[in-house]
């Protein structure tokens, strides 16, 4: 399936947020299987349309006490296809 680019990040959060909400058992098995640690990076924080307000640069102001959505990213490796951050993001799924 082809996507714009802003159709897709939309889709990728719903998805995320459908996951998380009703899927606890999906979710909880992939959070298993996640490795690595957050690089903090900041590829998923221009995700959503527009950028996240606490992203200065490629740095997060309030990493310490960021949103839930924040740190479920990602849910499990469609996650990482749909936002496009596969090669900045240092998670993985095994």
């Amino acid at each position: 399936m082809i996507m714009n680019s802003g159709f897709r990040y939309v889709y990728a959060g719903i998805r995320r947020r459908v996951i998380f909400y009703f899927c606890k058992g999906y979710f909880n098995r992939q959070l298993a299987r996640r490795r690595g640690a957050c690089n903090q990076e900041g590829a998923c924080c221009k995700l959503t349309i527009p950028w996240c307000p606490h992203l200065e640069g490629n740095a997060c102001r309030i990493y310490s006490a960021q949103p839930l959505f924040c740190k479920i990213f990602p849910v499990d490796p469609k996650d990482l296809e749909l936002s496009d951050v596969k090669g900045a993001c240092a998670y993985s799924f095994e």
